[in-house]
């Protein structure tokens, strides 16, 4: 689904001039819907942190050398607007150098292979989120969950991708929203069995009038309460799949 770009919420990509997979990375990054401004060198990343006055999440590619992490994290934290950058490690599994590049840099948020969609769009925006200095900050764990499931709303059945998840609610990505107040229903897959979810709509991401720009389309829900063996594998879950995106 092709999202519009943003230019006041730039992403900049932090690549290895000789990666053969740049370009490609680059529009996958836009078809989501966010600005990309790309970086291949020290040069370059001085002139993009200069160029932009807004938040931005800087994305390191896990195949720079350690050498290339460090200046370039340093460069960030040097840079005039140092709360308004959160760095986000994308790619493969870093190395022992890498990761402790990272570590020592304050990196704690990753998107590592293999990585869908979803997941890159998710924690990028958690990386806006936790530069943010206003505004509500969630309350409780989310997770993407990137499942396609089958729900029932308004007497009629409708397909959707589960884009994250919490113990209080989720949010479905789907092209054809349902407006806010209405009930819903839908299975979810969890890790020992599938739990009967019921709840309402609270809010709706729509293609013509879209409140999230960086969110894909679809409609938030909130779970009536489950019980408690479903919510005790849910919460454990979710808990789970936090601490694979991170560092």
């Amino acid at each position: 689904m092709i999202q519009p770009r943003h230019p006041g919420t730039p992403v900049i990509l932090r690549e290895n001039p000789l990666s053969a997979n740049t370009k490609e990375f680059r529009g996958r990054l836009e078809r989501l819907g966010f600005c990309v401004a790309l970086a291949t060198g020290k040069d370059e990343l001085c002139s993009q942190l200069d160029r932009h006055n807004g938040p931005m999440a800087l994305l390191l590619n896990t195949a720079l050398s350690a050498e290339e992490i460090a200046d370039s994290l340093s460069l960030a934290a040097d840079s005039m607007r140092p709360s308004h950058i959160t760095p986000l490690a994308v790619g493969a599994t870093p190395g022992l150098a890498v990761r402790e590049a990272l570590g020592r840099g304050g990196v704690t948020l990753a998107a590592l292979e293999p990585l869908d969609d979803a997941t890159l769009r998710f924690q990028i925006n958690r990386a806006f989120l936790a530069e943010r200095q206003a505004g509500r900050a969630r309350l409780e764990n989310r997770a993407p969950w990137n499942v396609p499931v089958t729900f029932l709303s308004e007497g009629r059945q409708r397909r959707a991708d589960l884009y994250n998840l919490s113990r209080h609610g989720a949010f479905l990505e789907t092209i054809r929203p349902v407006q806010p107040g209405a009930q819903i229903e839908f299975t979810l897959p969890l890790p020992h069995g599938p739990a009967q979810i019921r709840g309402e709509i609270v809010h709706t991401n729509s293609p013509g009038y879209k409140r999230r720009t960086r969110a894909p389309v679809g409609i938030g829900v909130r779970f009536e309460p489950l019980p408690d063996a479903n919510q005790t594998e849910l919460d454990e879950a979710v808990a789970s799949r936090c601490t694979t995106l991170l560092l």
